[in-house]
């Protein structure tokens, strides 16, 4: 069985929560030995029932629910992958475990949540999806909870943007809630990720949505509030975010309206008000169409090629670009450091390409 797999068994066993996980896994190096060692010498690190779980832990579960993954096309990540999203790695309430479908890698990189209430205005669902097909237009992956109303409205304005969109969900990857959009579900896919802590078959329960507030939150750049009523857990999503040190941004609405009371609220908490998409891609780096024509205008042939293969967000990696390009690594290179000399593009960590701001 492979590292994953065993990863997935420590995240199923009964008592061992986010911070156990670590300190297990940090102490006997990886989740495999964790199921090797002695009762007593887990009790070093866990309480003696957590420890017994461990020991006599069923594996069946844990084949389960590798098997239920890979019937889907689902991916079981661990907070040990190299597609584990950095932002949550300095958490205590980070999952361990993740289950994905779609494009994991992507998960990584600049994202704005949009969230809201269930119960929204038109007026409510008209922004959300104008601004998350602008935001997606310029680049910004779009995250929210696949949830009705202000979600649905941000997952469909990025993918008729042609952008990246997240759904982090309170159930099972295997549980299509709501019901209704499972063709988005379907579409997030391809243009993004599901993403749920919890394993399949769990189904939507109360207590789940405050948990995968947090990821949302945790995953963002920053959060975009459309509308919410005062009990709305689009709030408690941006009370995460301040927590997490994240940009909160409000679209203000008629103080008549319930779904505007809370959005109106964290304003004058001091939320950022926005009225318009460049509100949010200013504070990122905007680079405007005259920019844009002038960075064109300095490349070559070759440079304009590479150029346009890359976005100011999702970084491609070196290997990509070459398979892409159709162009050997050592050929490549030098071109990728003259860009980088002008200025256009930018080097990141792990060979890992984008444009420059």
């Amino acid at each position: 069985m492979t590292k994953r797999f065993y990863a997935l068994a420590l995240y199923l066993v009964k008592g061992v929560g986010p911070i156990f996980y670590k300190k297990l896994v940090d102490y006997f190096k990886s989740p495999e030995e964790v199921f090797k060692v002695r009762v007593q010498d887990l009790t070093q690190i866990v309480p003696r029932n957590v420890a017994e779980a461990i020991s006599h832990f069923n594996f069946k579960e844990a084949e389960r629910q590798w098997g239920k993954a890979e019937n889907i096309g689902a991916h079981v990540i661990w907070c040990g992958d190299d597609y584990y999203p950095d932002a949550l790695k300095n958490y205590d309430f980070s999952p361990p475990v993740l289950f994905v479908i779609g494009k994991e890698k992507y998960i990584n990189f600049n994202a704005i949540a949009v969230v809201g209430t269930r119960k929204c205005t038109i007026y409510g669902k008209k922004v959300a999806y104008d601004f998350s097909f602008a935001l997606a237009k310029s680049g910004f992956n779009i995250i929210s909870g696949g949830a009705r109303g202000i979600d649905t409205q941000a997952h469909k304005g990025a993918i008729d943007a042609g952008g990246n969109t997240f759904a982090i969900l309170g159930t099972g990857l295997d549980i299509v809630y709501p019901p209704e959009n499972r063709y988005i579900f379907e579409e997030i896919k391809e243009k993004g990720a599901l993403i749920s802590e919890f394993p399949f078959g769990t189904p939507p329960l109360k207590e789940n949505f405050p948990k995968r507030n947090r990821i949302i939150a945790a995953l963002s750049r920053g959060i975009l509030v459309v509308e919410a009523g005062t009990k709305s857990g689009a709030l408690l999503t941006a009370q995460w975010g301040l927590e997490t040190g994240k940009e909160i941004y409000v679209v203000p609405g008629p103080i008549t309206s319930p779904t505007s009371k809370g959005t109106n609220e964290l304003i004058k908490k001091g939320a950022k008000p926005v009225t318009s998409p460049v509100d949010i891609i200013a504070d990122y780096g905007f680079i405007t169409p005259k920019q844009e024509k002038e960075r064109i205008t300095s490349m070559n042939e070759d440079e304009t090629r590479i150029y346009n293969i890359l976005d100011y967000v999702n970084p491609l990696h070196l290997d990509e670009l070459c398979e892409r390009l159709e162009i050997p690594v050592t050929d490549l290179l030098p071109k990728l450091l003259k860009m980088e000399m002008k200025g256009v593009i930018t080097q990141l960590p792990g060979k890992f390409y984008v444009r420059s701001k």
